[in-house]
């Protein structure tokens, strides 16, 4: 009985993995001047001024003074500076 609990355990395991693998849902957290997006798909563009991001379904472009990116991994990113826009689009 219990080789099929872990059995049945291991299943659940590999699925949550491999549904975290496939996640393209974005999540974007704005906070005292920091911007946090998760499951992003690649960094277009960047400067101080801007920074434009790919989403898996569209374009984020953040406009603001002093912009930078702090955190930057495939599926992390952390940007600071003094927000001053964000603009959704499809192109």
């Amino acid at each position: 009985m219990h080789l099929l609990i872990l059995k049945k355990y291991n299943y659940i395991m590999i699925k949550n993995i491999f549904k975290f693998i496939n996640n393209n849902e974005y999540e974007i957290n704005i906070c005292n001047g920091k911007i946090y997006i998760m499951n992003y798909k690649n960094v277009i563009d960047l400067s101080n001024s801007f920074i434009k991001i790919e989403l898996f379904d569209s374009y984020l472009l953040i406009k603001g003074d002093n912009l930078n990116i702090k955190k930057l991994d495939n599926r992390e990113l952390l940007i600071t500076g003094k927000i001053k826009g964000i603009d959704f689009n499809d192109e």
